[in-house]
């Protein structure tokens, strides 16, 4: 009777094991499964900017980006050259007054991008608005890492929509959108920002927006996208 218990006793005993042992493996199985979808979504992000289910650190991939909210005595005290814009205005776009501050090219002859998401940026080689001829060239972001930009909804415009500069002298120059479009940052540079350094009818002065929209993609440190958008001035 005594053998009988032991007996019992030790086979509860390797069943007991062999429950843990299972589980192990299970969990090791479980761990290497969500290790390699990581690793897949985590590919993935670095070369095309999409993510997954999986949270990966995206804000810490992008670049050095200025959400915080300019306060109105930030807004009211920018000054400009005479000759340079000042503001911009798009009613459309809930966008009044806007900063345009000046911005170049960066080392891979990228156009720059105002460091502010609430800011805009105007090419310093484009054209002076109000000169009557050419294009001039302003570009920002539809969007930071975690807050709008000032071009949000730029997609929503549409042919005829109202745009204003203001240069540093307290001249507005009137613009009238002529067309709106969307394309990979491929074709921008393939073709899109020399069409947008030319005015839609060159016998008019044009204004174009380059507004960085899309994902961001680690791999070639850029947006992906870029809503392209050609104006007119008004007569």
């Amino acid at each position: 009777m005594v053998y009988f218990q032991v007996e019992m006793a030790s086979g509860l005993k390797i069943k007991h094991e062999n429950t843990h042992l299972k589980l192990r493996l299970i969990a090791a199985v479980m761990f290497v499964a969500l290790c390699l979808l990581a690793a897949f979504y985590g590919v993935r992000w670095y070369n095309t900017g999409e993510t997954g289910p999986l949270p990966l650190p995206v804000a810490a991939a992008g670049p050095m980006i200025d959400e915080r909210e300019l306060t109105a005595q930030q807004v009211a005290g920018f000054t400009a050259d005479p000759s340079h814009p000042r503001y911009l205005t798009i009613p459309m776009l809930d966008v009044s007054r806007a900063r345009v501050v000046t911005v170049g090219v960066e080392a891979n002859n990228a156009l720059a991008l105002p460091a502010n998401v609430h800011d805009a940026g105007w090419y310093d080689k484009s054209s002076l608005p109000g000169s009557g001829a050419g294009v001039v060239l302003l570009d920002g972001r539809s969007a930071g890492l975690t807050k709008p930009g000032v071009f949000a909804r730029a997609e929503s415009l549409r042919e005829g929509d109202y745009i204003a500069i203001e240069r540093g002298d307290g001249v507005v120059i009137e613009y009238e959108v002529y067309d709106v479009r969307s394309m990979p940052i491929a074709q921008v540079n393939a073709t899109g920002m020399k069409e947008m350094m030319t005015s839609a009818q060159p016998e008019r002065e044009g204004l174009s927006l380059v507004i960085a929209s899309g994902n961001w993609v680690p791999k070639l440190r850029e947006y992906d996208r870029r809503i392209m958008v050609r104006a007119l001035a008004k007569d």
